[in-house]
């Protein structure tokens, strides 16, 4: 009886389908920054494109747990009333660490989805200049201006066919 074909990756090593028992307990109990120096160290020393590897798996990660659940059902700002300056609240600092995984990932359409209704929120809200709200808006500003770069190259890479006119 012929032994089970098992697909190879291009550098000819087993691609399995599966995490070792061993690596997935470490993996359930390492800490983020220990998984993140790992990670690092994986795409800076692995094979020629196991960082296209990692990207396609981190975006097919984000599509599977995104939500088209804008704008988001806790408030972005706090503010008393009108009249005071409003403050970022803590589920600010989880919505723009989403749209930061996506746009570094690759999916800057989907990130400007949801750094839209971020600065959605700002309106009506007062801050002064030299607050950590004004430099929480300029740090949004970044962020928007990297998603739309991550857009402009996704969509230039697109082949003019395919492009929406």
């Amino acid at each position: 009886m012929p032994a089970l074909e098992i697909p190879r990756h291009h550098d000819g090593r087993p691609s399995l389908g599966h995490v070792n028992l061993m690596v997935d307990t470490f993996i359930a109990n390492a800490t983020a920054d220990d998984l993140r120096s790992i990670a690092r160290n994986i795409l800076a020393t692995g094979p020629p494109g196991i960082a296209a590897v990692f990207s396609n798996a981190a975006r097919q990660r984000l599509r599977q747990t995104s939500t088209k659940a804008y704008p988001c059902p806790h408030p972005l700002f706090l503010s008393d009333s009108p009249e005071q300056s409003a403050v970022p609240s803590p589920q600010l600092h989880q919505t723009l660490m989403k749209a930061r995984s996506m746009y570094g990932a690759g999916l800057g359409f989907a990130s400007l989805d949801l750094l839209t209704s971020v600065a959605r929120a700002t309106i009506g809200l007062r801050w002064e200049d030299d607050s950590d709200m004004a430099q929480t808006l300029a740090l949004i500003d970044s962020d928007i201006s990297q998603a739309i770069q991550v857009s402009y190259v996704a969509y230039s890479n697109i082949p003019a066919s395919k492009q929406a006119t």
